[in-house]
């Protein structure tokens, strides 16, 4: 994964000048996964998930498979069948754990934000012990696994699909919206792009060659070349969000962010991921 990232061509990042940088947030665009294996997987519309204490929390099996990450011929990755969030864990879902709503944006049917990975382990703590399962965020590969199945990979039918089936390029002020009230992906899944970003299982220790912008806004950009940076420590956020455009590469499977892991933003939720 981290010679994927280090050979990856940064688009842009943004950081928040009032942390000292330390809450640096840095988006870049990726090729899109191709598949390989599993053209003719069908799925297992037969296999069950059977609600544990949050019965209102829906899972959708994702078969195992193969595809590449980036381009043949870099190498194929491979994962088993799991368990996927229909969508994000959604703000009422959370205060039933938690006892509290962060989110700046408080709707009870919307997607929680405002949580730190740290947050987020605690919630899972806690539902791992009330249900007796053992609930996780999902790894990046089985989040772009899960995202890109049998979706279109070339334009202008990716900008259609994205356009169908995500929240995306909305005003601040109106924040995001309830979670699965646009349609699904082809495996069911809901809001894999746009609405908020999620946090994944995957934690940065390297360096990441390229261009880098550092930005407190949009429209005011720093811009540094720079060999080799740094970013250890940063967590993996993918999809996009609500207030993001398609064209800055900020809704979609192929987009993604590093975030430092006490970042508590109200663009970034999760999913549940859960083993088989």
């Amino acid at each position: 994964m981290l010679h994927s990232i280090q050979s990856m061509s940064i688009h842009h990042a943004v950081c928040r000048y009032s942390m000292a940088l330390l809450a640096c947030v840095m988006i870049w665009q990726q090729p899109f996964p191709v598949l390989a294996d599993d053209q003719n997987i069908v799925l297992n519309t037969e296999k069950k998930y059977t609600p544990s204490f949050l019965t209102d929390l829906q899972m959708v099996w994702v078969p195992e498979g193969c595809f590449h990450p980036d381009e043949p011929p870099h190498p194929r990755k491979c994962v088993q069948g799991f368990w996927l969030g229909k969508t994000e864990v959604t703000q009422s879902q959370w205060t039933r754990i938690m006892g509290n709503n962060p989110s700046l944006f408080k709707h009870d049917a919307h997607p929680v934000e405002r949580v730190s990975v740290a947050d987020i382990r605690k919630f899972i703590d806690i539902l791992n012990t009330k249900s007796k399962r053992q609930y996780r965020l999902p790894t990046v590969t089985e989040w772009e696994y899960a995202c890109q199945w049998h979706e279109p990979k070339n334009e202008p039918e990716l900008t259609a699909r994205i356009q169908e089936i995500s929240w995306f390029n909305l005003p601040w002020k109106e924040g995001h919206r309830a979670v699965g009230t646009k349609p699904p992906n082809r495996l069911g899944l809901h809001d894999m792009s746009g609405n908020v970003w999620e946090w994944l299982e995957e934690r940065i220790f390297g360096k990441i060659a390229g261009k880098i912008i550092l930005s407190n806004t949009m429209e005011d950009r720093l811009i540094k070349d720079k060999q080799k940076v740094r970013y250890d420590g940063f967590y993996i956020v993918r999809g996009g969000g609500w207030n993001y455009t398609r064209h800055l590469q900020g809704c979609g499977c192929q987009s993604q962010k590093l975030a430092r892991p006490f970042l508590r933003e109200e663009v970034i939720g999760f999913r549940l991921a859960l083993s088989q």
